[in-house]
């Protein structure tokens, strides 16, 4: 069997309906059993996001976007201070500084990289419209402000910006 003929079998299964057995009960259909996942513990909605936490923080973001309970239940990266907070922090991403998406050189639209999945997201970073990008480090982009010089630290999935804690007004910097 050739690839293209092994290919086109396997996509046909795929798509085929699977036939139900002749004693199916078709009324057993409406009876199954209904979980509420909105209502899980507390500690267990903890659990999950503390291992979530421990592997990627979009999956982290993902989780807590399923419904508001979960939000409720979980820290809010995006919140006052969480933007030094380890945790949270974007680790295997890094920024596609040149991307296909930027037809004009001045966009704020960048793609990210999950170093160890592969996987891709494209978000806006209006920051960089005002700022100048000059490294990246433990998965945050360090910014520096054209117009009054400050470095600022900018987590690219929360959009969240923040002054850089270990520089201050008095460093002079260009870019």
């Amino acid at each position: 069997m050739t690839t293209r003929s092994r290919a086109a079998a396997e996509s046909s299964v795929r798509f085929e309906k699977r036939p139900r057995p002749a004693d199916h009960d078709p009324a057993a259909d409406s009876h199954q059993e209904w979980r509420d996942w909105t209502n899980l513990a507390p500690d267990l909605i903890g659990e999950i996001a503390n291992h979530l936490l421990s592997h990627d923080v979009s999956d982290y973001h993902r989780f807590r976007a399923a419904c508001k309970p979960w939000r409720d239940l979980t820290s809010d990266p995006r919140a006052h201070g969480h933007i030094l907070d380890r945790r949270f922090r974007p680790r295997n991403w890094i920024v596609l500084a040149i991307t296909p998406d930027s037809t004009v050189a001045t966009t704020t639209r960048r793609r990210l990289l999950n170093l160890a999945t592969g996987s891709s997201i494209r978000v806006d970073l209006p920051p960089l419209s005002t700022h100048c990008h000059m490294c990246s480090t433990d998965g945050l982009l360090v910014l520096y402000h054209r117009s009054t010089n400050a470095i600022r630290l900018l987590d690219p999935l929360t959009g969240v910006l923040t002054e850089s804690p270990i520089f201050t007004k008095h460093n002079k910097i260009g870019c």
